[in-house]
C-alpha cells in the first residue's frame, strides 16, 4: 500500500515506474516532494489514494463476507472519480506537487471515463507531470476488443457450457464432461474453443488468469475434454477472453464456435 513516505525509491516502487525514467523523476521529484506535502491538493489525492488502495487489499485478501468491502469499494471510486471529474473542468492535470501520480492511479480505476482522461493524459505525459499512459492505453484498447468478441459469439455457431466450477476449485463431474465430450463429437469439426470470464469486474478476471492452479485445471480439462474423440476435434489451447456483465456473481463459460 502507497504511504507518504521520505523514501524516493520505495515510492517509485510503488506506483511501479519503469527503471528508465525513474532517475529523471527523482530529480524532478525532489524539488517539490517536501514542499508538497503541505499542498491542499496534493494531500487530497494522496488520501484518496490510500483509501483507494486499502479497500482493494481488503477484497483481495477476504475469504468470506466480502460484499460489504465491495460494496464500501463501490462508494469510495465513486466520490473519488467525482472529486477528479470536477478538478478537471477547472484545472489542467495536477502537477506533481499538487500529486499527479496518485491522480493517475485513481483515473487508471476510472474505466468508463478513459476518453475524457487520454486527451488530458497524453498533454500531461508531454508536461512531464505523468511518465506513462500505456495502462489506460491498454485497457482501452482491451475494452474495443471485447466488445468485438462479444458481437462475434453473438453471431457465431456455438456450443456454450458453463464451467463456473473452476472458480470455486473444481472440476466439471464427470457425467458433465460426458455430456459436452458428446456435443463436442456432434459438432466437429471445431474452429475454436474460449474459455469467456463474465463479471462486472475486469480486475478480477486478470487476478483468476494469473493464479497459476486455475490454469492448470483449464490445461487439464484441455487434456480431458477430447479423451475419445476424433483427431478433427482436437483444438488446443482454449483462448481466454473476459466479457463484462451486470452480475456481480462472476461467471466461467467455455464456447466452443463450428
Amino acid at each position: 500500500m502507497l504511504a507518504d513516505k521520505g523514501n524516493l525509491d520505495t515510492l517509485f516502487t510503488d506506483l511501479k515506474i519503469s527503471c528508465i525514467n525513474t532517475s529523471q523523476y527523482k530529480e524532478r521529484f525532489k524539488d517539490v516532494f517536501i514542499r508538497s506535502k503541505n499542498n491542499p491538493t496534493y494531500q487530497q489525492f494522496l488520501n484518496m489514494l490510500r483509501t483507494d488502495q486499502e479497500i482493494r487489499i481488503k477484497i483481495d485478501t477476504c475469504r468470506d463476507s466480502c460484499d460489504v468491502y465491495e460494496f464500501r469499494r463501490i462508494n469510495i471510486d465513486r466520490q473519488n472519480f467525482d472529486f477528479l471529474h470536477k478538478y478537471l473542468q477547472d484545472h489542467p492535470w495536477p502537477a506533481l506537487s499538487e500529486g499527479s501520480l496518485y491522480a493517475y492511479i485513481i483515473a487508471l480505476h476510472d474505466h468508463g471515463y478513459y476518453d475524457v482522461y487520454l486527451p488530458i493524459l497524453r498533454k500531461a505525459l508531454a508536461d512531464g507531470k505523468i511518465n506513462r499512459i500505456r495502462n489506460i492505453e491498454d485497457w482501452q484498447h482491451l475494452d474495443s476488443v471485447n466488445a468485438d468478441m462479444e458481437k462475434y459469439f453473438l453471431r457465431s455457431k456455438k456450443l456454450q457450457f458453463n464451467v463456473t466450477y473452476f472458480l470455486h476449485d473444481q472440476l466439471i463431474p464427470a457425467d458433465e464432461l460426458r455430456r459436452m465430450q458428446d456435443s463436442i463429437h456432434i459438432h466437429c469439426p471445431i474452429k475454436y474453443a474460449y474459455v469467456v470470464y463474465m463479471s462486472e469486474n475486469k480486475n478480477e478476471y486478470l487476478k483468476w488468469i494469473k493464479e497459476h492452479s486455475k490454469v492448470e485445471k483449464i490445461r487439464e480439462l484441455e487434456l480431458r475434454q477430447f479423451d475419445g474423440l476424433d483427431l478433427k476435434c482436437s483444438i488446443l489451447p482454449f483462448q481466454q477472453v473476459f466479457l463484462k456483465s451486470d452480475s456481480k456473481k462472476a461467471k466461467l463459460m467455455l464456447y466452443f464456435i463450428y
